[in-house]
């Protein structure tokens, strides 16, 4: 009876290919994972930003209509901290979205480098796409817990 020349998946040549199809599985779940969780987190930052403007908002509407009050402490030697507080206060809401950009460019930094495919010329079985990726999220999560917690008053 003929044997077969069909490579065998006991033989070397037939384990490379598998252990090829594994590494490939690895880094498209890999990259399928931190794709789904980069969808969540840009989905919640959405809401977060949207309700931000609107609070935002109601801080300044409220500012103005007590600005004709708050700013004539100003005149009042003894209230004139009140005053300068209050305008200092305006000026910080006023440059929230500021803050809000300059999170957007690192974010949009840290994504650019997670997601940069050059790196796939240099190694085609794409294990240092996939540490690439792991980095980025290490990067992200070590930015988020070092975040300063809120003073208390």
């Amino acid at each position: 009876m003929p044997r077969s020349t069909a490579v065998d998946s006991r033989t070397p040549a037939g384990s490379a290919s598998t252990c090829r199809r594994i590494a490939w599985l690895n880094a498209f779940t890999v990259e399928l994972l931190i794709t789904a969780i980069l969808w969540l987190v840009g989905h919640f930052a959405s809401l977060l930003l949207f309700w931000a403007y609107i609070i935002q908002k109601f801080i300044l509407f409220s500012a103005y209509a007590l600005s004709p009050l708050l700013i004539g402490f100003m005149a009042i030697r003894p209230l004139r901290s009140i005053g300068s507080r209050y305008l200092m206060h305006i000026v910080a809401v006023l440059l929230w979205p500021l803050g809000w950009a300059v999170a957007a460019l690192i974010t949009q930094g840290i994504l650019d480098f997670m997601t940069h495919q050059s790196i796939r010329f240099f190694d085609p079985t794409a294990q240092l796409y996939s540490l690439q990726a792991s980095f980025g999220v290490a990067v992200a999560r070590a930015g988020l817990c070092s975040a300063p917690s809120p003073r208390r008053s």
